[in-house]
């Protein structure tokens, strides 16, 4: 059963409140950006779902994830992903953490988005 827009955005502000330290894997924060994405198709299918209250809360998280974040130079999902992820429109794509945890921060520099450090 599909989740209703007000379940993904509730879903989206969690993730927005642990974005600054997130400390999963490469993988888990692209599946979390995924949900943005799935926000904002659901959206352009049915703009009529988006309430004053949703819309406030998605406001409020997606300010929360772009406080708690960097921007990238390219999609997180690598520079194949260039021409499907336009940084204005799908800007999530192209956030990290700003203080990640170590796991997240050692899959980040073997990804290219961080440099390694230097021993």
């Amino acid at each position: 059963m599909p989740r209703t827009l007000e379940d993904l955005v509730n879903r989206w502000m969690q993730i927005a409140e642990h974005a600054a330290t997130y400390n999963l894997m490469l993988d888990d924060w692209l599946n979390d950006l995924d949900l943005r994405d799935i926000i904002r198709r659901r959206l352009d299918q049915t703009p009529d779902a988006l309430t004053p209250e949703i819309e406030a809360r998605l406001t409020s998280a997606d300010a929360a994830f772009r406080a708690a974040t960097l921007e990238s130079k390219q999609s997180l999902w690598g520079p194949t992903a260039g021409g499907e992820h336009h940084p204005s429109r799908q800007w999530w794509y192209f956030r990290y953490p700003s203080t990640p945890g170590p796991s997240m921060r050692r899959d980040l520099e073997t990804a290219g988005v961080l440099p390694r450090p230097h021993h």
